[in-house]
């Protein structure tokens, strides 16, 4: 029961409405990222706030509702880079996340626990 209410409360915050800085911000709210590390595909839905040149927020993992609060980003131009806390069996890593947005999407590169691959991302 408590991990039902903990996903249920980690999925509240994720998709509640964000506030957006400026009317032009093209990057503040929900982004569906998906993409290939390895022999691995995945798939997250990330809550992206700017504020100024600093990127908060944080990832909600499609398959197991693991929640991942944003430990940094930046945005210096179109290139925008994110990352969180990663987790595979008993490793703990960084998932660093570095993009560019053109025409209202992403694509990019993550690298995680010495691992590289592509990723896409669109607004939802």
């Amino acid at each position: 029961m408590w991990r039902f209410l903990s996903v249920l409360a980690a999925a509240t915050a994720i998709l509640a409405p964000s506030v957006s800085l400026a009317s032009d911000d093209l990057l503040s709210g929900l982004w569906r990222v998906s993409g290939r590390v390895a022999t691995f595909d995945f798939s997250e839905t990330c809550r992206l706030e700017r504020h100024g040149d600093v990127l908060a927020g944080s990832c909600l993992e499609d398959h197991n509702g693991r929640v991942h609060p944003l430990t940094g980003g930046r945005v210096e131009g179109e290139k925008i880079t994110w990352m969180h806390e990663g987790k595979f069996l008993l490793k703990t890593f960084d998932v660093v996340y570095s993009a560019v947005l053109h025409d209202g999407a992403m694509h990019g590169e993550l690298s995680a626990a010495g691992h590289s691959g592509a990723f896409s991302a669109a607004r939802i």
